[in-house]
C-alpha cells in the first residue's frame, strides 16, 4: 500500500493509513527486526509514526462513555493532600531554610588524613533523644587532587561530566526533536491532500514546516536499560533495609 495516492486510486483514508503504519511497526518488531523497510521514504514515514504514537494513545481513551444523567450538578474536586517530598522540592533552591528545617545538614571533618584516603562514605546519626539512624547504603568515593569525587556506577559520568563524546551514548541536539518531528509528521500527512487539489487542476502553495529549536538538548540512547538497573537497586535496597 502506497501512503501516497495517485489519480486513479480511492479517496485518501488517513485512518487506514493509521492503521498500516501500526501495522508495519508492529511486525518488525515481532519479527525482531529493526523499524527499517530499505525504503527511505517508508522508514522517514515509520519514524514519525512512532514519534506521534508516544504522544498519542487512542487505546487508552474511554469508550462509550457513559451518558450524564439530566439535572445532575458537577461536584468541586477534593483539593488534594500536600505531599511532603513536592513541598520539600519547592525549596531546593533555597539552602538556608533547608537548613533551619534540619533537611540539609552540614559536616565537619576532624581527620582529613583519613576523609582522603577513603574508598566509601556512608552515614549513620545518633541525635540525642533518639535511636541512632544509619544507611545501609555505601557511596564510592575517589580522590582527585583536593576533591573528593563520588564513583558513579557507570562510564556515563567521568570526573563530574557525562562522557559527551561518546557519539553511541550521547546525542547534543540544538532542536526541539519531539517538536519538529511532530511538525513534520502533520505535513506529511496533507501531501496526500494537496495531491489531491493537484489532480484537480487546482493551483497549490505549500512549504516545509519551520524546525523548532528550544535551545541545547542532551538524549541518551539505551536509557531504557539505565532505568531498569536503577530499579534494580532501590529494590535491593529496599529488601535490605525490609
Amino acid at each position: 500500500m502506497s501512503p501516497i495516492p495517485s489519480e486513479r486510486e480511492t479517496p485518501y483514508d488517513e485512518s487506514k493509513v493509521t492503521q498500516r503504519l501500526d501495522t508495519v511497526i508492529s511486525d518488525l518488531g515481532r519479527n525482531g527486526l529493526a523499524n527499517t523497510t530499505n525504503n527511505p521514504f517508508m522508514d522517514m514515514m515509520i519514524a514519525l509514526h512512532q514519534t506521534r504514537r508516544f504522544y498519542e494513545r487512542p487505546e487508552a481513551a474511554v469508550k462509550n462513555p457513559p451518558e450524564r444523567p439530566t439535572g445532575v450538578v458537577s461536584q468541586p474536586l477534593e483539593r488534594p493532600k500536600p505531599d511532603f517530598h513536592e513541598q520539600v522540592a519547592y525549596l531546593g533552591d533555597q539552602p538556608e531554610l533547608l537548613r533551619r528545617l534540619g533537611l540539609v545538614v552540614d559536616l565537619r571533618v576532624d581527620d582529613l588524613a583519613r576523609l582522603s584516603v577513603a574508598k566509601e562514605l556512608h552515614a549513620e546519626l545518633d541525635l540525642q533523644g533518639f535511636q541512632s539512624l544509619s544507611d545501609p547504603i555505601r557511596t564510592p568515593v575517589a580522590r582527585d587532587g583536593s576533591n573528593l569525587l563520588t564513583i558513579p556506577a557507570t562510564d556515563d559520568w567521568q570526573g563530574g561530566g557525562l562522557t559527551l563524546g561518546d557519539a553511541q551514548r550521547f546525542g547534543v541536539l540544538i532542536l526541539d526533536a519531539d517538536g519538529s518531528a511532530l511538525k513534520l509528521d502533520r505535513f506529511l500527512w496533507t501531501l496526500p491532500r494537496l495531491l489531491a487539489v493537484e489532480f484537480n487542476g487546482d493551483p497549490i502553495h505549500a512549504a516545509p514546516p519551520a524546525v523548532r529549536v528550544g535551545g541545547l538538548t542532551v538524549v541518551q540512547n539505551g536509557n531504557l536499560a539505565g532505568i531498569r538497573d536503577q530499579l534494580d537497586r532501590v529494590s535491593d535496597h529496599l529488601s535490605s533495609r525490609g
